[in-house]
């Protein structure tokens, strides 16, 4: 699984979706352990199901940690692949 190029447009990026929490009243709350257990799970490629949301809910996926972590990965290597790598310095 990756994210289709159709899905990727719209701004919904993976740190929002895993992180954006709310309280009661709506308005945005940032809970530190949650985003370390939620890093942690990542890092693991840990098989849990999560569900990302756009900021207006109207998309929805369900994933695991280890579905986005290979889509991390893939797009790391993506990236690296087609980077030049910095001049020799010669003394």
């Amino acid at each position: 699984l990756c994210i289709s190029p159709t899905l990727t447009s719209t701004p919904t990026p993976v740190s929002h979706t895993v992180f954006h929490q709310a309280d009661g009243a709506g308005q945005p709350v940032m809970d530190l352990g949650h985003v370390i257990t939620a890093l942690n799970k990542l890092d693991a490629a840990d098989e849990e199901k999560i569900v990302l949301s756009s900021r207006d809910g109207k998309t929805l996926m369900v994933v695991t940690f280890a579905d986005v972590a290979r889509c991390l990965d893939s797009a790391y290597h993506e990236l690296c692949s087609g980077s030049v790598p910095p001049p020799t310095l010669h003394y």
